[in-house]
């Protein structure tokens, strides 16, 4: 037999669950948004990345300065080798880096703030575990706090003491009249 005190805090049974892709999502933008903390940091005064060499190009994903670097090869088929690089380089400035895109060594060169690719990453994941964390309560408990309200009279949740809509002063104990009429 359970416990009246912790019925509100039972498993909600027959609740939509998130699907698996936005879960996969969900936690994927919350290790990038992590990756973005550590990396910012992490990377004043150095270039941290995976590069790839061929004759004349250097395409490759780095974090340096403050920046997230990305090199797009024009021919990959001229990429003939990949390692990790860890290059130490002057720290950037006070006011720091914004956008930047050019041609060169054969690649698109890219480069966006990580504060810009935080935002971007962030916002998103945290309106994915703000739709999956709303209180989706089954019919008969407490849209505020999801409490459990069968046999509640009073229109009132006893929890947090928020006014239950569908019930009215009285609750169910008015309706149940016997069918008695005020003439007889």
């Amino acid at each position: 037999m359970g416990n009246a005190c912790f019925e509100g805090l039972k498993p909600r049974a027959g609740l939509p669950q998130p699907s698996r892709l936005r879960r996969v999502l969900k936690w994927s933008g919350l290790i990038l948004c992590g990756l973005c903390l550590l990396g910012y940091p992490a990377s004043y005064g150095r270039l941290v990345g995976v590069w790839a060499a061929g004759p004349s190009i250097f395409p490759g994903i780095g974090v340096g300065q403050g920046l997230l670097h990305v090199a797009i090869p024009t021919d990959w088929r001229a990429v003939k080798d990949i390692w990790f690089s860890w290059q130490e380089v002057p720290p950037p400035p006070l006011y720091g880096s914004w956008f930047d895109c050019y041609w060169g060594s054969g690649a698109l060169q890219l480069a966006c703030p990580l504060w810009c690719v935080f935002l971007a990453l962030a916002i998103p994941t945290a309106w994915l575990w703000r739709r999956d964390s709303k209180a989706r309560h089954p019919p008969g408990h407490c849209r505020n706090c999801g409490y459990n309200l069968t046999g509640n009279v009073s229109g009132i949740c006893p929890e947090c003491e928020t006014p239950v809509e569908g019930r009215r002063e009285g609750g169910e104990a008015g309706r149940q009249g016997g069918g008695e009429t005020a003439g007889g």
